[in-house]
């Protein structure tokens, strides 16, 4: 018995061609745009990182520096050690509150834009069955038909797509 891969390019081209034109493009850059709220946590946990350490350094009267790299781009040079934590720390606190808020956000906006784009496919997978032949329409069920344009699309676009964009 062979599984079907859900993430097969072909399925997912085929799902994405109900939609209208500019859709998948629209989908994609939100795709991107997930992808890059992500670096959110990884930038955070690098500032966290860095911060333990030149912490732990400057208990043990080592010798703490930031690395020139974020001190520069923070203009944060004139600051003391001690200054320079602290505002490194609030950046790392926004970090860590600003990424859910806006992946709550976009998802929700995803979402939406998903759901309004399952009645546009209904549309054409009703402007199909109406171009069908007639022996087509004739053997199948009309429960298959009525499934397919409402709670199959909803499942196509909402769930499908939305799941494999929202992450």
């Amino acid at each position: 018995m062979t599984r079907m891969k859900l993430l097969n390019p072909l399925f997912v081209r085929h799902a994405l061609s109900l939609l209208p034109r500019g859709a998948a493009k629209r989908l994609f850059l939100l795709f991107i745009l997930q992808i890059c709220i992500s670096l959110c946590d990884i930038l955070a946990i690098l500032l966290l990182g860095i911060v333990s350490k030149l912490g732990l350094d400057f208990s043990q009267n080592k010798v703490a520096n930031f690395p020139e790299l974020i001190v520069g781009t923070l203009q944060i040079e004139t600051f003391n050690f001690e200054q320079q934590v602290v505002i490194i720390s609030i950046l790392i606190i926004v970090l860590f509150v600003l990424r859910p808020a806006i992946s709550i956000l976009g998802n929700r906006k995803i979402l939406l834009y998903l759901g309004s784009q399952a009645g546009f496919a209904s549309k054409t997978i009703v402007e199909q069955i109406f171009r069908s032949k007639p022996e087509f329409v004739i053997a199948r069920n009309s429960q298959e038909f009525l499934y397919g344009i409402t709670q199959g699309i909803d499942n196509l676009t909402l769930y499908f797509l939305g799941s494999t964009i929202v992450f």
